[in-house]
Order: C-alpha cells, then sequence, then structure tokens
C-alpha cells in the first residue's frame, strides 16, 4: 500500500527557494513513480517550479490476452 505522504526536515533546508525545489521534487515523484532521476525527470522538476499542472496518476489497464 502506498500513502500520499512526505516527510521533510525543514530544518535541514537553508532556504524557502531549497524548500520549494524539494517539495515539487517530490511531487514529481509521487506524481509519475515510474520515473527515475534524469533529463526528463528534472525537465518535469523545472515544469512544476514554474506552475505546470500534471494530471492526476493513474495505473495503466492491464491488457487481457
Amino acid at each position: 500500500m502506498q500513502s500520499n505522504l512526505i516527510f521533510l526536515n525543514v530544518k535541514k533546508i537553508p532556504d524557502e527557494k531549497t524548500l520549494e525545489n524539494t517539495i515539487v521534487h517530490e511531487l514529481i515523484h509521487m506524481r509519475f513513480p515510474y520515473l527515475a532521476h534524469g533529463k526528463r525527470f528534472n525537465k518535469l522538476v523545472r515544469q512544476g517550479i514554474r506552475g505546470k499542472l500534471f494530471p492526476p496518476y493513474r495505473k495503466r489497464k492491464q491488457e487481457s490476452s
């Protein structure tokens, strides 16, 4: 079971810009659970910081064979 919960130790985050980046980074992990770190992931984080909205995550329906 996956819970939609993120814990952040804000005492370890030095400024608001880093906090915003961390929050968006973690939200991208929740929205795109299949996506590993890399160029595409970083692009999505940048888009999220700029305010892009993403539709909710939905598992694909498995095709019956």
